[in-house]
């Protein structure tokens, strides 16, 4: 799926990412929590591509389903749980972004920074350039909000943690919601 995924052959991507649903929802069932987690990022690739479509209910769905696998596992102290909750709220707040909600978005990113500065706090791997994508995130919806002042201040502050990390996913998310080739080309190019 993701091969056909960056060839931006996104029915065959789709297809095979149906096919892994199909089974990570077999292995789910033994309430594993390695396999609950590896389901919600089925739902995720699926929510992925519904967003390169312009779907935005589809992915909606996909994204609601891997939050409620997370915070079932953050419950159970999965260590990565907690991160990839603050994922999914991005990629919620992003579809809210893509709808021109800005309240909607903005709460969505707000929960997912409060994650990230906890994580950053406890010295979690990735979490300090997970900040730094909080950071962007408000920061652009201050921009589009034209509150240049307060878009300035986070703005700054994601370049102070990490710019490596803001500029890889910058670079992925904005290939995705183009619909152009993602992930796999331009995390490579600067890998």
């Amino acid at each position: 799926g993701d091969i056909c995924e960056a060839r931006n052959e996104l029915t065959g991507a789709e297809e095979y990412y149906l096919k892994s649903l199909s089974i990570a929802e077999e292995l789910a069932a033994s309430d594993a929590p390695q396999a609950k987690s590896d389901l919600s990022v089925s739902y995720d690739r699926l929510g992925d591509i519904c967003m390169v479509q312009n779907d935005l209910a589809g992915a909606e769905g996909y994204y609601l389903k891997a939050l409620a696998i997370r915070e079932e596992l953050a419950a159970s102290d999965a260590p990565q749980a907690k991160s990839d909750i603050s994922v999914s709220y991005d990629r919620l707040g992003d579809i809210c972004m893509a709808q021109n909600d800005l309240a909607s978005a903005k709460e969505y990113y707000l929960k997912s920074f409060a994650i990230r500065e906890m994580l950053a706090a406890s010295g979690a791997p990735d979490a300090k350039r997970d900040l730094a994508i909080s950071y962007d995130k408000l920061g652009d919806i201050c921009k589009a909000r034209n509150d240049f002042a307060d878009a300035g201040r986070y703005l700054r502050s994601s370049k102070r943690i990490d710019r490596r990390g803001r500029v890889l996913f910058k670079v992925a998310f904005d290939r995705r919601r183009a619909g152009g080739k993602r992930r796999a080309e331009s995390i490579g190019r600067f890998s």
